[in-house]
């Protein structure tokens, strides 16, 4: 990358950057999620929907332990839930971190299974989009839609499947065509008119049920 940059070849990095950003390559920008505060908010936006007269207890999906995506996300998650705990000491939140896989029914499999051991459970929060998974086991184990308030990354069928059933509540959009189109458009405007390249945090659009409707039909086109 650096010998590119040398060369007067301008670099954009998309959808994953450097674990050290740029301090740890030379790409001009950055197009994509901070995956830490994406993390931090669908912890955010799953909390406001918690109901406090209960004590709140929460599994935390680490989808692919180790991997910088993944640990940053779920890193955010428990930010977020030790502020909440910290900032209410009469309202018990806490949480527990599980290797939840990358596969739907292996995750959906893992998660239930921790349910089943720990009943005070009420909400889940995964890493990726793997935990929708969990809707059809859970609905075997008896549970109610809204029940287990469910969060996580992306848009896929099953998620938004999911949601329409009210066993997913929340979830974050990264925003995959920004993410193709913005380096292409900053690109041309270098190589056109001089300008430099910006970073652009395309991960913060928290998508609900009552999204859905508008956002299957920029779903169809290709956009969402």
């Amino acid at each position: 990358m650096q010998r590119a940059v040398d060369k007067g070849i301008p670099v954009i990095v998309s959808n994953v950057d450097d674990t050290q950003g740029e301090l740890g390559n030379a790409r001009l920008a950055f197009v994509g999620q901070d995956l830490f505060q994406a993390g931090y908010e669908v912890a955010k936006g799953l909390a406001a929907k918690f109901d406090r007269s209960k004590p709140a207890h929460v599994v935390l999906g680490l989808a692919r332990p180790g991997e910088s995506w993944a640990e940053d996300r779920i890193g955010g998650a428990k930010k977020y839930l030790n502020e909440l705990n910290a900032a209410n000491p009469d309202w018990k939140v806490t949480f527990d971190v599980i290797d939840s896989g990358n596969d739907l029914s292996i995750t959906g499999s893992r998660i239930c299974q921790y349910i089943q051991g720990h009943p005070e459970t009420n909400a889940v929060i995964g890493a990726g989009f793997w935990f929708a998974g969990a809707g059809e086991c859970l609905r075997d184990l008896g549970k109610k839609p809204n029940e287990i308030l469910m969060g996580g990354f992306d848009l896929v069928p099953i998620l938004i499947d999911e949601m329409k059933k009210g066993y997913v509540h929340l979830t974050v959009d990264q925003q995959p065509y920004l993410q193709g189109y913005l380096p292409i458009l900053q690109l041309h405007l270098i190589n056109k008119f001089g300008l430099s390249a910006w970073d652009v945090n395309t991960g913060k659009a928290l998508i609900t049920l009552s999204d859905v409707p508008e956002l299957e039909r920029y779903i169809d086109q290709g956009v969402r």
